[in-house]
């Protein structure tokens, strides 16, 4: 619609034409060139109407006169006087029979016609129209944006279409689209302007919807921790999300236009060709297979991949979901390696049990002492599992060994037990013969060497001189002080024989035990990275 008004009749016609041109861009002669009286009409000078074939006709319209055509005869200007007016009336009724809204304007935007779809849908009246229907229809927002693109219109004389918001009669705005195109007469000039308003709210409501949606679906696509991956039936990349080109180690656009078995292994290819061809063929497929990434790592995906089809439902392409299957391959792999690791410590901590068992049996004087001595060693064994356990099987710090075999005896005074060294990790194959060590060079202290004692203390000590670990052998010493004198025993019992076979053999260590009169002194020197279990 255009931004200004003329005030049209209460049956809306126009009050009047422009003052030199009608709407059939024709030109306007003066009445008084006509003579009635005669039967006679004198087009230009020095002709008369007796050469009427050659001359140009006219009709009478409120006193002036209207150049018609060419070999019109006079006598048929009564006839061609009401023409113009039953053109409006026919124009009129066509328009009003339009549902859209039509309109037609002057060459300086002052509206001349407008037919009564625009009254009925925006409730106001002709001399409202007239006034200020733009404040009164148009929305707020896009009052200025019309304004602007009609007045660049009619100084460019290009047509105009532009899409605003109207007031229905019942308040709620509606879009619509406004098109209007420039009428010309024989020399080019604009003569007028036609123009249509057309509901296109239903349109807009659907644009909006799809734009919605659109914005959805890539929310749901770009945010998903799945990768997307759609190719074409020649098999290249039409869209890959952001999940997908990061598993490949590409950008979006690194991967748009190649094909997808650019991705494989070659060993791989003649698989994912197939894999390909089934889903071009319509087949559903759920599978794991694996990807070469732009690094050559391989990755391993679980993938859930089918047709695509076109709106005529012909496969036009591919479309294909991953799952990024390589931290659940690493936990697997974890999860047998964990596997093994307990079958061969159940192996061997049963293996130990059944050892203990026979030794403890054998220098047992009687039941009562081998059901003793087996249960605190049993014991002792499932304290050592429970430090490797607390310490996810990673090793045990030799600190905390000892001090879970010592502590009951350690009077907090700092001069009973007393520890000295670095911090140690005992490897995990190595930690139960520690502890077994540790356990019997207690339980001996206990009953029979310094701690058997109130006075008597133990002193443990431990080092590495060298300064690469892997290249280095710890040294132990463990030094009882304060109890009974000490005798070299007449047999070796469990814990001396524990001793020499679990140390020197298992850590691949040399032992020397002194039973000097003061008390017991062990001194071991083994290598505890690098051991065979």
């Amino acid at each position: 619609m255009p931004m200004i008004s003329r005030p049209l009749t209460v049956d809306n016609k126009p009050v009047g034409l422009p003052a030199k041109e009608s709407l059939t861009g024709q030109s306007v002669i003066d009445a008084s060139r006509l003579a009635d009286q005669t039967g006679m009409l004198t087009c230009e000078p020095g002709i008369t109407s007796t050469a009427a074939t050659e001359a140009k006709s006219a009709h009478t319209d409120g006193g002036k006169a209207v150049r018609l055509s060419r070999g019109c005869p006079i006598d048929l200007l009564p006839k061609h006087g009401d023409l113009l007016e039953k053109s409006e009336a026919r124009f009129r009724t066509l328009a009003n029979m339009i549902p859209a809204i039509v309109w037609t304007a002057a060459p300086d935007g002052t509206m001349t016609f407008v037919n009564d779809q625009w009254f009925s849908f925006c409730g106001i009246t002709p001399e409202q129209n007239a006034r200020c229907w733009p404040a009164l229809v148009l929305h707020p927002n896009d009052q200025a944006r019309c304004r602007e693109a009609w007045s660049a219109a009619r100084q460019s004389g290009r047509a105009l279409e532009i899409e605003t918001r109207i007031r229905r009669n019942d308040g709620e705005y509606l879009w619509f689209l406004t098109r209007a195109i420039p009428i010309r007469n024989a020399e080019g000039a604009i003569t007028a302007w036609s123009g249509t308003t057309t509901d296109i709210h239903d349109r807009k409501l659907a644009e909006e919807a799809l734009r919605a949606s659109e914005a959805r679906f890539r929310t749901i696509v770009e945010t998903a921790n799945e990768g997307i991956w759609l190719i074409g039936a020649d098999a290249r990349t039409q869209f890959v999300n952001a999940r997908m080109a990061t598993m490949l180690g590409c950008t979006p656009d690194e991967m748009i236009g190649r094909s997808a078995l650019e991705f494989t292994f070659p060993e791989d290819e003649p698989i994912h060709r197939e894999r390909v061809g089934r889903n071009l063929a319509g087949e559903f497929e759920q599978f794991e297979i694996r990807f070469r990434r732009k690094d050559g790592v391989a990755i391993p995906v679980l993938a859930a991949t089918s047709a695509l089809r076109d709106e005529l439902g012909q496969v036009s392409g591919a479309l294909g979901m991953f799952s990024d299957m390589s931290e659940k391959k690493r936990l697997e792999e974890q999860q047998a390696l964990l596997m093994r690791e307990l079958h061969h410590r159940v192996k061997n901590t049963l293996s130990t049990v059944q050892a203990l068992v026979n030794s403890t049996a054998r220098n047992a004087p009687s039941v009562q002492t081998f059901r003793d001595s087996l249960t605190q060693r049993i014991m002792s064994l499932a304290k050592t599992h429970t430090l490797l356990f607390d310490n996810e099987m990673a090793g045990v710090q030799l600190r905390d060994i000892l001090r879970s075999e010592l502590e009951p005896y350690d009077d907090q005074t700092g001069t009973r037990v007393i520890l000295t060294g670095p911090d140690l990790d005992v490897p995990p194959h190595l930690t139960l013969a520690v502890g077994m060590a540790v356990h019997e060079l207690t339980t001996n202290a206990a009953k029979y060497g310094a701690l058997s004692s109130p006075q008597g203390r133990v002193h443990v000590t431990w080092s590495l001189p060298a300064a690469v670990v892997e290249e280095s052998k710890i040294q132990f010493e463990w030094v009882e002080q304060g109890g009974p004198p000490v005798a070299v025993p007449d047999r070796k019992g469990f814990g001396t024989t524990l001793l020499e076979r679990v140390l020197s053999r298992q850590l691949g260590g040399e032992v020397e035990m002194a039973f000097a009169p003061e008390g017991l002194r062990v001194r071991v020197e083994a290598a505890l990275v690098g051991v065979a279990r």
